[in-house]
């Protein structure tokens, strides 16, 4: 017996799912914290955890374990190895919008 599709099962990300994009391509719900990360993560720069809370990119502390779950949560980032972070495929869609805001 196979296991029909649910109907939570669309394939989009939760962001996606509930319509949080505007009509420019924009993260309308990102914090101003969370949009500083993503304009480095959307350019392919990794965050790391060195100690304790502060993630770090380029050598520099740009926010907390708290905003890195925040946006791992909104599928805008991906878990690539043991406490490295990179930004996903839709993270990577906001760079754009990201840089123009400035």
């Amino acid at each position: 017996m196979t296991r029909s599709p649910s109907r939570f099962d669309t394939g989009r990300t939760r962001a996606e799912a509930h319509g949080d994009f505007d009509a420019e391509g924009t993260f309308r719900r990102l914090t101003k914290p969370q949009k500083y990360v993503m304009r480095w993560m959307s350019q392919k720069w990794h965050a790391y955890q060195n100690q304790g809370t502060a993630i770090e990119i380029n050598g520099t502390k740009v926010c907390t374990r708290a905003t890195i779950d925040a946006l791992e949560r909104l599928g805008l980032i991906e878990c690539s190895g043991h406490w490295s972070w990179k930004a996903s495929i839709s993270g990577r869609a906001l760079r754009d919008a990201l840089l123009a805001v400035g």
